[in-house]
């Protein structure tokens, strides 16, 4: 495992607002079968500490969460993706359709992560997000 710190830019667009976010974790990633595989633990308002697994494969990304906050999400380019979305204030069925993915690696190591999808909770259309994972490898 290496450590790599990881720079996460995020910006929601939902009922003509515009939410934007910035956040940098100490994580541990891993070569494995299938990509790589990070490991941090986020601090989710009003929830807690989140354990999440960002796996980074070649035209696909997965985001895990564990904790008190639950959730599969699955991108790829193009591509549709259902889960559950278990949180302290409900369980929800939630799709995300993947409009955009791009992933750069430079020595055989993500360097960066391009994604926008747009994201629905039990059928009713929530917005557009924007995401962008930037790994600086120590």
């Amino acid at each position: 495992m290496q450590d790599v710190v990881l720079h996460v830019h995020s910006k929601q667009h939902s009922d003509g607002q515009v939410a934007k976010m910035e956040q940098q974790y100490q994580s541990k990633g891993a070569a494995k079968p299938g990509g790589w595989y990070f490991t941090y633990v986020e601090s989710v308002a009003d929830v807690g500490e989140v354990r999440t697994v960002l796996k980074v494969g070649v035209d696909e990304v997965t985001i895990l969460r564990q904790g008190p906050l639950e959730m599969k999400q699955r991108f790829q380019s193009g591509m549709d993706s259902e889960s559950i979305y278990h949180s302290p204030f409900g369980r929800f069925r939630m799709k995300v359709y993947t409009r955009r993915l791009r992933v750069t690696h430079q020595e055989n190591r993500p360097l960066a992560v391009d994604l926008a999808y747009q994201l629905w909770l039990n059928e009713a259309y929530v917005g557009e997000v924007e995401l962008a994972f930037r790994f600086a490898w120590q």
